[in-house]
């Protein structure tokens, strides 16, 4: 538990050999902040704000220079027990994979980083309260008809 406003930062690193390359790294990391709501005379956590949340996906390697593509992925999800719950403030074309959670990806080809910078993102819930608070970044590299990936997990209690 981190009381009110906490900090939550995954990383993720695995070293590689794409077909016809050389050794290189892949690498996830994120980081976000976040706030819990505790409404008065209710008790327990009814809402988190994710504020300025930022991660990359990025390949560390020199042959290939770039990646055929690479696909970078924020994931927001929060553990809970209620009757509903909802979500705002997510970029265009975001993923509601539901119970609690949510996602943003995009896709770069020809690249060796896609990054994200995300002002605001919050979770709700009604009749109920959240536990746990997540926040993680997946990566996914192709090199020609090869794919790799990294995933980055970071979660507190509430």
């Amino acid at each position: 538990m981190c009381g009110n406003a906490c900090y939550l930062f995954p990383d993720s690193q695995r070293t590689i050999t794409p077909p016809g390359g050389s050794s290189g790294v892949l690498e996830s990391n994120g980081q976000t902040n976040w706030i819990e709501w505790v409404p008065p005379l209710v008790g327990g956590v009814t809402k988190v704000d994710y504020y300025n949340t930022n991660s990359y996906s990025a390949w560390y390697g020199s042959s290939p220079f770039n990646c055929t593509s690479v696909k970078n992925q924020d994931v927001w999800d929060v553990d809970y027990v209620a009757v509903s719950w909802s979500y705002g403030g997510t970029p265009s074309g975001s993923t509601n994979f539901g119970s609690g959670r949510i996602g943003y990806d995009n896709t770069v080809s020809n690249t060796w980083k896609v990054s994200h910078s995300i002002q605001h993102v919050y979770l709700s819930v009604t009749g109920g309260t959240i536990y746990w608070v997540d926040y993680e970044v997946h990566g996914s590299y192709q090199f020609g008809s090869s794919f790799y990936t990294t995933d980055a997990y970071s979660s507190s209690v509430t």
